[in-house]
């Protein structure tokens, strides 16, 4: 008997341990063990509470995973996202635009622009989703002598900025088409038509003066713009030899320029230089019916923009690079031209200073209407000079 009593001690032990317990496993043995001690009818209790138990704990586990669940979406969908349409024209963005974690530049602009940094250090990806083919896109703080970046549309870019210079840190393509073995800048039909006073219309002045800016290709400012680079024309019916005329503006680069050439005879006269703005026009003495516009339009050849550029030629045109490297790393330039007449043809282009055909001997091209010359530059001077390969024409 004293055996059984303390056997039984022991069992009775056991059970207010697992009475005691606040796992729900120990619950539903202490039910099983009162089971087998009194029979199922006077357990029911004990077991109901251990189903109690095992439903708490699941529910606070459930809860736990909703709560890790929540966490994980909320840092993958952290980061902030700035939708901003470049295709009214130059853009700037604030100090409060430039703390978002990634900004998205839509849209196409017709005409090279500037995005404007703030003038502060800030460090976000930037991806250019704007339309294949849109013309140049320049990143800068707008401070001078600083640094800028020409994104590619359909790249993406961590861009950098110390406050005067705006940098990639690093990048890549494919955000917004397949890859492609070249990249290819298709400028399409060029369409911008030499015009004889498309910057001042005809004008006589009785000394020294600064002419009228107010040609169709003029705005409210006095600034003519253009699509593309051109040599500026000066015209007279008169002789105007004696008198130089001075045109400002800037470049395809945004630099300040100026050239000074001396008047027509009866004539035409054209810069050598390339104004993608005119902003003032200065005769220097006496000028009787002058007019200025727009000649020879230069094509931006940027390596950026990609390594083969195409266009369909319905007027003359030369083919100018642009933002080449400027640092002192030895760099290989390699761009293809594929070059098509209209169907007019008879188009003739200029290829950029300082090239060089092997053995001294230009090929001959193909102006025939429809007709298509393929040249290659190259470059291991950063540009300096041109090496040019003929890849043919007249194909069939």
């Amino acid at each position: 008997m004293a055996d059984f009593t303390t056997a039984l001690n022991n069992v009775l032990t056991q059970l207010e341990a697992l009475a005691a317990s606040a796992n729900a496993k120990d619950a539903v043995y202490l039910a099983k063990a009162v089971e087998a001690l009194r029979g199922p009818v006077a357990v029911e209790t004990v077991t109901d509470e251990g189903e109690t138990q095992v439903n708490r704990i699941q529910a606070e586990g459930q809860a736990q995973i909703d709560a890790i669940i929540a966490a994980a979406s909320a840092a993958s969908s952290g980061a902030t996202l700035l939708d901003k349409d470049v295709s009214q024209g130059d853009v700037t963005l604030t100090t409060s635009e430039i703390e978002y974690d990634i900004i998205r530049l839509t849209g196409s602009n017709a005409v090279p622009i500037t995005v404007t940094l703030p003038q502060i250090s800030s460090l976000t990806v930037l991806i250019d989703d704007r339309s294949a083919g849109s013309p140049l896109m320049t990143l800068s703080t707008g401070v001078a002598g600083g640094e800028g970046v020409t994104p590619t549309p359909g790249a993406w870019y961590m861009i950098g900025c110390d406050g005067t210079n705006v940098f990639s840190v690093a990048g890549g393509g494919g955000v917004t088409r397949a890859a492609v073995s070249e990249r290819m800048k298709n400028f399409g039909m060029v369409a911008q038509a030499p015009d004889t006073d498309s910057v001042c219309l005809a004008q006589t002045t009785t000394g020294a003066a600064l002419l009228n800016v107010d040609g169709s290709v003029a705005d409210a400012n006095g600034i003519a713009t253009f699509a593309y680079p051109t040599r500026i024309t000066i015209t007279s019916g008169n002789n105007l030899s004696a008198v130089n005329v001075t045109v400002f503006g800037t470049d395809y680069e945004g630099a300040e320029i100026q050239e000074t050439v001396a008047g027509p005879n009866n004539s035409t006269v054209s810069t050598v230089a390339f104004f993608k703005t005119v902003t003032d026009v200065q005769v220097s003495a006496a000028a009787t019916s002058v007019s200025v516009g727009n000649g020879l339009a230069a094509l931006p050849l940027v390596p950026s923009d990609g390594q083969a550029f195409k266009a369909t030629l319905t007027h003359n045109v030369a083919f100018v690079p642009y933002f080449l490297p400027v640092d002192n790393v030895d760099r290989v330039i390699t761009m293809m031209l594929i070059i098509d007449q209209d169907a007019t043809g008879g188009h003739s282009f200029v290829l950029p200073e300082n090239s060089k055909w092997p053995y001294g001997t230009a090929p001959t091209y193909d102006l025939n209407a429809n007709g298509r010359s393929v040249v290659t530059l190259f470059s291991d001077d950063n540009g300096a000079s041109f090496m040019l390969s003929f890849g043919g024409g007249e194909f069939s």
